[in-house]
């Protein structure tokens, strides 16, 4: 069905609703054709024939391939519209399929779809911009001649006049919501002829999709909603007006929406500008954490696990507020049962999800078992949220990169120490003490320190005072990296045994990636002062060996994914699937040492020690020469005879690879009597 819009002058009021008096047209009801009924329906405006008609109406018009369903008088079934009804009100009818005629009471429903194969009626949550109003028929049909089916609106109308101050908006959805109850879903019709939405169902909005959507330019732009008739409070409602072309919304809340009465059309007159859309739960400012430019929003606070009493178990979800903490009090120093309904944990070990994601009072590491999960597939498996990977804990590369690039100190908030970031393109200073407000204004997150937990105990005196977060990049199996921080000290190279309980704050990526998309950093840790620049690679892929690294006096043994390097990289084989930091092994070189045999030698030879494996030695005349493996010189040494002595040194071995210490005779020959 086509909307056909007549308005004038634009009020300034928020909301003007105008009663319906049209006049129905009467049209016969028509035959049954091959057995097929053939009715006629007429469709009444919404708003009417009255004065308000000329400032604004939504008169509805038939369109092609419209269809509505029939029930009652013996027989249910769909009608769909004549071609030549097509841009009328008055339009004819035939049945999909024969029942040889109706009688009796029925009742008509348009659009055909608001009846579904489940049997129940629901109200559509996602509407077009050339919806037709949802409308109903009821009465008693005798098939005598001049007998028609007359439609009305369902509920209302809503005429949204909306501008925008933000430049380039192409708007491709609307969505309102009431936070009291749904506005779409199953509905039963009361005696008057009103949907009535099922308000024990789940509180689903009405979204106006735009297709290829709209675009805003410094005039208003007009759409039209079929909403349900009925009581509104003005401070619930929200409309959302979305960009195509980014990630930006527009949120508003109407304090003046009114009471609707069915078969109306009302306005509400807008306008607004366009932020970057924020995940439910996350704090607006933009963090890039690589060097592929990834930015993420964090969580608006810390992450906390509540026991309930009655059901065993954790919920998760976050602190209220950034600076908000558990610390010393009943849930990190209670654990489970104990802990009393509605304690909170905010201090965790890290472990497989048996043990609640680190939820546990034992001090020993051994009895967190399995491989690290990140504490975001816990929060978006027991939330109800989505459970993709959509929250998640910073890798190690990420806390680097993060605090490399964007400006961070030591600050206090509502009276309790901890760290500050600032987020991409801050330009204001830092201070040392701030309250909460001045987080929210300057998108800054804050860190607060909580100490951390072993067991059921948490140091009170380090609580505001040092600070400890995990990363998800594991340095061993027993051991993870953590950001560590007190007043004057930043650093993401902490080692956390397993079973310490430390803060966790999850983020968001700004733009989600899939898993087959993303690209990760590859790190090397610098044992020995030794550098390797860091690269990314594709998700799923190997990596590339890099050349291997020197150290005078060490042999590199190979790339390993744990500090200890008990387990090697495989280069051929190993693919990424998170940010990895490689730990290079590193082994003395073995020295060895050559001793003299000296025969009639002015001096004997000082041995030579400290030799590296594989250097090899010769011999001419009466020096030795002892070189590297990359054929530098190590040392060399000449003799010389003594007066019972001449000619040139006898060496033996005369030259050769040093894989040992190694004993040489060297001699000269005694002067020959005259």
């Amino acid at each position: 069905m086509k909307k056909a819009i007549t308005s004038a002058t634009c009020i300034a009021v928020a909301f003007v609703f105008a009663a319906s008096c049209h006049k129905i047209e009467e049209a016969p009801i028509a035959s049954v054709d091959n057995g097929r009924t053939v009715i006629t329906a007429v469709a009444e405006a919404v708003g009417g024939d009255t004065k308000a008609h000329n400032q604004y109406c939504y008169d509805v018009l038939w369109d092609k391939d419209d269809k509505i369903y029939v029930t009652g008088g013996g027989m249910a079934n769909t009608f769909t519209v004549s071609d030549e009804s097509a841009g009328t009100s008055k339009g004819k009818f035939t049945e999909d399929t024969p029942s040889y005629g109706i009688k009796g009471d029925i009742e008509a429903f348009y659009p055909a779809d608001l009846h579904t194969e489940s049997g129940d009626f629901v109200w559509p949550a996602v509407q077009t911009d050339n919806q037709a109003a949802p409308m109903y028929a009821k009465q008693t049909i005798t098939g005598a001649e001049g007998e028609t089916v007359n439609f009305s609106c369902l509920g209302a109308m809503l005429q949204i006049v909306f501008s925008s101050t933000t430049p380039d908006i192409t708007l491709s959805s609307i969505t309102i919501k009431d936070a009291a109850k749904p506005l779409s879903g199953k509905f039963t019709v009361d005696n008057s002829g009103k949907a009535v939405i099922d308000d024990s169902a789940e509180n689903v909005g009405i979204t106006l999709d735009l297709g290829t959507g709209v675009e805003m330019g410094k005039s208003a732009k007009y759409f039209y909603i079929a909403i349900p008739a009925g009581e509104y409070e003005g401070d619930e409602i929200t409309l959302t007006f979305t960009d195509s072309n980014s990630d930006a919304e527009c949120v508003m809340k109407s304090t003046t929406f009114p009471n609707t009465t069915r078969n109306t059309v009302g306005r509400i007159t807008l306008s607004g500008s366009f932020k970057d859309k924020v995940p439910t739960g996350a704090l607006p400012g933009k963090f890039t954490v690589d060097m592929d430019g990834k930015q993420v929003y964090f969580s608006k606070g810390n992450l906390q696990a509540t026991w309930h009493s009655a059901t065993g178990s954790y919920s998760w979800g976050f602190a209220t507020n950034q600076y908000d903490i558990i610390g010393d009090a009943p849930g990190n120093t209670t654990i489970g049962e104990g802990q009393g309904d509605g304690a909170a944990v905010s201090l965790f070990g890290w472990s497989t999800p048996a043990t609640y994601y680190g939820i546990a009072t034992s001090t020993s590491r051994d009895e967190y078992p399995g491989d690290f999960i990140d504490w975001g597939t816990a929060y978006c498996n027991f939330s109800d949220i989505t459970p993709e990977d959509t929250w998640r804990t910073l890798s190690k590369n990420e806390w680097d990169y993060l605090l490399q690039h964007n400006r961070h100190g030591w600050a206090t908030v509502n009276g309790l120490g901890g760290l500050i970031i600032a987020p991409d393109g801050y330009e204001g200073s830092l201070s040392t003490i701030y309250e909460p407000y001045h987080l929210s204004n300057s998108n800054l997150v804050f860190l607060p320190a909580e100490s951390s937990r072993s067991g059921l105990e948490v140091i009170s005196s380090a609580v505001g005072e040092f600070g400890h977060y995990y990363s998800e990049t594991r340095i061993t199996g027993y051991s993870a990296y953590s950001l560590y921080f007190y007043n004057g000290y930043t650093r993401c190279g902490h080692f956390e045994d397993r079973d310490i309980g430390c803060s966790v704050r999850l983020v968001t990526d700004v733009n989600y990636t899939p898993v087959a998309q993303r690209r990760y950093t590859v790190s090397f840790y610098p044992r020995y002062y030794v550098e390797v620049d860091p690269f990314m690679v594709d998700a799923g892929a190997t990596i590339a060996k890099p050349d291997d690294p020197t150290l005078p006096g060490y042999e590199f043994k190979g790339w390993f994914k744990d500090y200890n390097c008990e387990y090697a990289w495989d280069f051929d084989n190993d693919k990424l699937d998170r940010d990895i930091v490689l730990f290079p092994k590193w082994e003395p070189i073995p020295t060895y040492s050559l001793s003299f045999n000296a025969t009639g030698c002015k001096e004997v030879p000082e041995p030579i020690t400290g030799i590296p494996k594989n250097s090899t030695f010769s011999t001419s005349g009466n020096i030795l020469t002892v070189r590297n493996p990359d054929g530098t010189e190590f040392k060399r040494i000449e003799v010389a005879p003594d007066n019972d002595h001449t000619g040139y040194a006898t060496w033996a071995p005369e030259d050769g690879e040093i894989t040992e210490n190694m004993v040489i005779s060297v001699s000269f020959s005694p002067h020959t009597s005259q």
